[in-house]
């Protein structure tokens, strides 16, 4: 078994696909998204699919034709939650599973489609992973939709901090500890001094108290090794415990 990490999808699944072609994925390989796979959000009302967020938000939506039509071949995706897309627990017709000692919502049309739960740990092949997501989004003026329950609650962060005293092999979340922000990769269209960072902030102080052996998060839309613990992906995919980073276009 080996497990990828990938970036931001945004809806746009073709990178998977070129992925597919020199890449063969086994069945029973993993590959992490890191937040806003541009599942269980809802797409403009003039596509196909459209549904009012106003009901459910079943990925069905949001799936474009090839990814449904590759679902079969692809490995699991474990999808960590971003800050363009609803928590899969407050949208109907999510099942609640245990899955690698670890909580996750999956539709079972989709079984294949798993969604991490903030602060659940999973244990893959005897390595740990914690997930944390969601992050707070700098154009939300500027969109139709988008969910007050973007960034995680109190609650949600109580519960990554009880790991804290333990080693964690790899940590998986959509932003970044506030000391690790690409300031380069931030949008000038945007006033940053009113940009909500306590999320970053948060991860700060897990970043602080945490032992692990490596991290990766999405979000900034670049791909980044922040140090040798830490890498931020989007245009590449990463096999996890290995240096190797496969490059593609999106």
């Amino acid at each position: 078994m080996t497990v990828y990490v990938m970036g931001d999808m945004h809806g746009d699944f073709d990178p998977i696909f070129t992925v597919l072609s020199y890449i063969e994925f086994k069945k029973e390989d993993i590959l992490c998204l890191l937040g806003d796979s541009g599942l269980n959000y809802d797409v403009h009302p003039k596509e196909k699919g459209y549904i009012d967020t106003n009901k459910s938000l079943y990925i069905k939506h949001s799936l474009n034709d090839g990814l449904y039509r590759c679902l079969g071949f692809l490995p699991t995706l474990l999808i960590v939650h971003g800050n363009h897309e609803a928590r899969a627990n407050t949208v109907a017709g999510y099942e609640k599973k245990i899955w690698n000692e670890g909580i996750v919502y999956v539709q079972m049309e989709y079984s294949n489609l798993l969604f991490a739960k903030d602060g659940e740990i999973y244990t893959i092949d005897d390595h740990t992973f914690l997930v944390c997501g969601g992050a707070y989004s700098v154009d939300k003026e500027q969109r139709i939709h988008w969910f007050r329950d973007e960034q995680p609650d109190l609650q949600i962060q109580k519960q990554v901090l009880k790991h804290i005293h333990s080693h964690i092999d790899y940590v998986l979340t959509h932003t970044v500890p506030l000391k690790y922000v690409p300031t380069e990769r931030l949008l000038n269209a945007f006033d940053q001094k009113k940009v909500d960072q306590s999320t970053e902030i948060f991860l700060d102080k897990l970043e602080s108290n945490l032992d692990y052996t490596h991290r990766y998060a999405g979000h900034f839309h670049c791909d980044k090794k922040v140090n040798d613990k830490f890498d931020i992906l989007y245009h590449s995919i990463e096999r996890v415990g290995d240096e190797d980073e496969i490059s593609f276009s999106k």
